[in-house]
């Protein structure tokens, strides 16, 4: 049976870091948009927070593809092969 979440502790250096979330902010912050409810509404309420979506093809999603694929094979073991919709979500 798989744990239903996993973490990785990275060590990865404070500039990576940094440079991570200076190319988010700067490539994708204007994009973000009020997170929606169920029903498509907006509730700031019950949810206060934005969210964009970053293509694939941007160097974060290898990034993070890396990540998901440790999770994956050392805990759930699911057959993936690509994110769907060849996008991932950012959230603030």
């Amino acid at each position: 049976m798989a744990y239903q979440s996993t973490w990785f502790f990275t060590n990865l250096p404070k500039d990576i870091v940094e440079i991570l979330e200076k190319d988010l902010k700067s490539n994708f912050d204007d994009k973000l948009k009020p997170s929606k409810l169920e029903g498509d509404y907006i509730n700031e309420n019950i949810r206060n927070s934005k969210n964009a979506w970053i293509p694939t093809s941007h160097w974060v999603g290898g990034f993070i593809w890396h990540y998901v694929q440790r999770a994956n094979r050392t805990n759930f073991l699911y057959d993936l092969s690509h994110i769907d919709g060849e996008s991932m979500q950012y959230t603030r």
